[in-house]
């Protein structure tokens, strides 16, 4: 004698989080069993975790499997290894880095949830200059338009990506106009 179960699956949720680079294992991003109002105590094993993809850009359709998230016995999304996001997005991404997190929330009907996680950057790298203190000397007779090559000077590393890298500049003044040769 066999039985067969069968269970209704319903539409695809999608909903979206956003987890700092660098966070701790254990920190928390999404809390599944709250936003579904979902009593684990009456419902145990009731999250299961069956896709994990990095996407490093929002046309890769595919992504990369890997396993930097989990879902805790409470039901929450949470950090389950540390993410350096230049090292896992790369230092030319701006902000289109994301894990696809994929889940099955077991009960009477099956719904499948889809969370895409944006992984933002945090400005860990200060900027780095070769020399502590820049000075420029000017002869007093210079013409106005003379070039005074300053490039090896003003060139800093920093080591982190999108919105936190550096950027610097010249600010606007009568006296002086920066440009890129």
């Amino acid at each position: 004698l066999y039985s067969i179960t069968v269970q209704h699956l319903q539409a695809e949720i999608i909903k979206e989080a956003k987890v700092e680079e660098n966070k701790p294992q254990g920190t928390e991003i999404y809390d599944l069993k709250r936003e579904f109002g979902i009593r684990l105590d009456k419902n145990p094993g009731l999250f299961k975790v069956f896709s994990q993809k990095l996407h490093k850009s929002l046309d890769d359709g595919i992504g990369e499997d890997c396993d930097y998230l989990r879902i805790n016995q409470e039901g929450v999304i949470v950090v389950d290894k540390e993410i350096d996001k230049e090292q896992v997005c790369g230092e030319d991404l701006e902000d289109a880095c994301f894990i696809q997190i994929k889940a099955f929330i077991k009960g009477s009907v099956m719904q499948v949830v889809n969370v895409n996680i944006k992984i933002t950057d945090t400005n860990e790298f200060p900027p780095v200059f070769p020399v502590p203190i820049i000075r420029v000397n000017i002869s007093e007779d210079s013409n106005i338009d003379d070039v005074i090559d300053i490039e090896d000077k003003f060139l800093a590393k920093d080591e982190d990506s999108g919105k936190d890298r550096l950027d610097y500049k010249l600010d606007p003044n009568p006296y002086f106009e920066l440009q890129r040769l």
